[in-house]
């Protein structure tokens, strides 16, 4: 990983760590119930392009009542200012953020997030 790459996955980590802790601690209707973690990946040959973003709920129905309820566009907007905080801009945020479950994750990859998403990495 070259100096640009590591200060480029900084900037990522702190933008999303932000994100998280913003999303972990909203209270009423703001909150965003199930909500566990985020995680990315990326292949920086191909950044920002390649960047992709799991939000990631504990069950799947959960994952479901929030999307449901509209809530993905409040995580959108949330990582999306945190990125440009970091002056990094994406030109497709709806397909580059990915919704999931700790659920689905153990029961079709036994838990492993890197085999679950190495087939849609860019």
């Amino acid at each position: 990983m070259t100096k640009t790459h590591k200060k480029l996955e900084q900037a990522i980590t702190r933008a999303l760590t932000e994100v998280c802790e913003t999303v972990k601690f909203a209270t009423g209707e703001h909150a965003l119930k199930g909500f566990e973690w985020i995680t990315h990946f990326v292949q920086y040959h191909d950044f920002p392009d390649s960047l992709l973003i799991v939000v990631v709920f504990g069950r799947s129905q959960e994952r479901l009542n929030a999307l449901n309820a509209g809530k993905d566009k409040t995580v959108y907007r949330l990582i999306s200012e945190q990125l440009k905080a970091e002056n990094i801009h994406l030109n497709a945020i709806e397909k580059q953020v990915r919704f999931d479950s700790e659920e689905a994750c153990d029961k079709h990859h036994a838990g492993d997030w890197q085999a679950r998403y190495r087939q849609t990495r860019h």
